[in-house]
């Protein structure tokens, strides 16, 4: 949630396309992303892989208060 308050504290982003399997033999309610573009489908979520923890710090604090 804190890189939707603050997108400064994002340093590493993904673009990939993902869907939620709803009929799926091994999985039902599951996010399954596409992370070798095999279906060939137009990304549709931004995955973050990095955050700057330091800067975070304060809005974690702020939520044990």
């Amino acid at each position: 949630m804190v890189a939707v308050v603050d997108k400064s504290l994002v340093l590493e982003t993904e673009e990939v396309f993902a869907t939620v399997e709803l009929h799926g033999k091994y999985t039902r309610g599951m996010m399954v992303v596409d992370w070798r573009n095999t279906l060939g489908k137009q990304p549709n979520v931004t995955l973050v892989h990095a955050l700057d923890t330091i800067k975070a710090r304060p809005y974690f604090e702020k939520m044990l208060l």
